[in-house]
């Protein structure tokens, strides 16, 4: 997104931070107030997940994209909650990454009920 805005010399300055996030761990959000308290607990899935792929690829070693994913989706699926994409990309294009390498955004949505919900991490720096 940098790069794009530098290219197009749009006149915008972008500032990243860190997500908020509730004391379960969901990504802060006035969305969640949609949320059953059944659904919240699925919805902890998203970030549940995410931390798995970041603790992989930190903890053990793991750059392969699929690989990673599949971690997210893994613990997704025993939630019962199924993704809308996860992608792993290069912050400042957004392009598909098939390698991990520290600084990558993991980011991923699902419904959970009539519920959207997004969320992401970057590999390799703890909130």
């Amino acid at each position: 997104i940098r790069r794009m805005t530098r290219d197009l010399d749009i006149p915008v300055r972008i500032e990243i931070g860190p997500i908020v996030r509730e004391d379960d761990g969901l990504a802060l959000s006035s969305r969640n107030a949609y949320l059953s308290d059944s659904e919240r607990e699925r919805a902890r899935s998203l970030s549940r997940g995410l931390f798995a792929a970041r603790a992989a690829f930190e903890d053990e070693g793991v750059v392969n994209a699929d690989r990673l994913k599949a971690r997210v989706r893994g613990t997704m699926r025993d939630a019962d909650v199924e993704p809308e994409y996860i992608e792993l990309v290069d912050p400042d294009t957004l392009d598909d990454l098939e390698d991990a390498r520290a600084g990558a955004v993991m980011a991923i949505a699902a419904r959970v009920g009539d519920t959207r919900l997004i969320d992401n991490v970057i590999l390799g720096q703890q909130a």
